[in-house]
């Protein structure tokens, strides 16, 4: 019959066996450079070369390797240059008050410096340390009328004198005159050689006209006292602010006082306590009186130094002043708060309670002279470790 239609593709076979290679075919052209391939296994190590190669290119750092054993401690290096100064630290907080250092040495006298204005008067100090031992003085004055002697011989009639009052000078010169006519008499005292009388009849008038000079013009020395330090600035109009004598009652010598005078403020007689912890300013009660008599206006300051201990205002109870502490003057007035005779306060630092030492000042200012000086406080705390003071007596100053 007739050939028929193609027939539909079968189904692939079964693979062949592999056949055995065939002959080399015959090289062909050059192909294309085909991609760099990966990088292959590290061959082995070729033979060590004759010759020396050129020095590579310097290779990567390599990873850190472990911490080498401590070495042994090295030689002291040199001393290295000063750094600069570092920054200024921060203000620290404010310390604790220190306690009051050993007196240093007395420093050199500086220059001059420009005059400052005038400030107000200030309270009067309490006296320095006495000064040491200074260059010996020139010869002093005559001292006080011996025991009286044996009576000498009469002298001669003197000249008849002029008909007025002559004074005390004109009158130790005309009794030196007679002294001098007396050595010419023919006198004889077998006791005392006429010489030895005329030396002291001469020492005797010596000795009246500095002791009614001293009276005229006082000095302020214990022989010598004043009433009161203005009667110094009455008889002279240029004194220095110093410690003179006193005696207020014009007594004998014995009960005189030394006192501070301060003339800038017209002649203030300062009487300073005996120590400045005690109330005791070593005078007795006449001659205070008397101080008191001669005065018009006085003045003193207290000052009590305290640790977590309120002494006038405390604002922690309903009465901040009712545990004040109360004063007695010489006369007995009592100074405390809330009265007519409160006490001036410069400074009240022991209101603060801080753990520190505070101190409150007061000052007592009176035309009633007879108040002054401060006698006795009251009202004042049992000292135990969390609650201290110390007290400071200012002197007393009467103008």
């Amino acid at each position: 019959g007739d050939l028929g239609d193609t027939g539909l593709v079968g189904l692939a076979g079964t693979p062949g066996p592999r056949g055995a290679p065939g002959q080399p075919g015959v090289v062909g052209d050059r192909g294309q450079k085909g991609p760099k391939g990966e990088k292959g296994l590290p061959g082995q190590p070729g033979l060590q070369g004759n010759l020396r190669g050129r020095a590579g290119v310097q290779g990567d750092q390599g990873t850190f390797g472990e911490p080498g054993l401590k070495g042994q401690k090295g030689d002291d290096g040199d001393r290295g240059l000063m750094g600069f100064p570092g920054f200024q630290g921060p203000k620290g907080p404010v310390g604790d008050i220190g306690y009051k250092g050993i007196q240093g040495p007395k420093g050199p006298m500086g220059s001059f410096g420009n005059s400052g204005p005038f400030g107000p008067t200030g309270i009067i100090g309490p006296a320095g340390k006495p000064g040491p031992k200074g260059v010996k003085g020139a010869r002093g004055e005559m001292g006080p009328e011996g025991p009286r002697g044996q009576p000498g011989p009469p002298g001669p009639p003197g000249t008849p004198g002029p008909l007025r009052h002559a004074d005390i000078n004109a009158a130790i010169q005309a009794l030196i005159a007679s002294n001098e006519a007396l050595q010419f008499e023919n006198y004889q005292n077998t006791d005392v050689p006429l010489v030895e009388q005329g030396m002291e009849i001469f020492k005797t008038l010596h000795y009246l006209s500095s002791l009614m000079q001293n009276i005229k013009n006082p000095l302020g020395t214990k022989q010598h006292p004043v009433r009161i330090c203005r009667d110094l600035l009455n008889c002279e109009s240029k004194l220095s602010n110093d410690k003179y004598w006193i005696d207020p009652n014009l007594g004998c010598s014995s009960d005189t006082i030394e006192v501070f005078c301060n003339f800038n403020t017209g002649g203030q007689t300062c009487l300073h306590p005996v120590t400045t912890s005690k109330l005791d300013f070593g005078i007795g009660k006449v001659q205070m009186n008397f101080l008191h008599l001669l005065s018009s206006e006085a003045i003193q300051t207290v000052t009590i130094h305290c640790l977590n201990f309120p002494v006038w205002k405390n604002s922690t109870n309903k009465d901040p002043f009712a545990n004040s502490i109360h004063f007695r003057g010489w006369n007995g007035q009592i100074f405390k708060a809330n009265t007519v005779f409160q006490p001036k306060v410069i400074r009240d630092g022991c209101k603060i309670q801080d753990g520190t030492w505070q101190q409150t000042q007061f000052v007592f200012n009176t035309q009633v002279v007879s108040q002054l000086p401060i006698v006795e406080i009251h009202k004042l705390p049992h000292i135990t470790s969390a609650k201290q003071y110390r007290i400071e007596i200012g002197p007393v100053c009467f103008l």
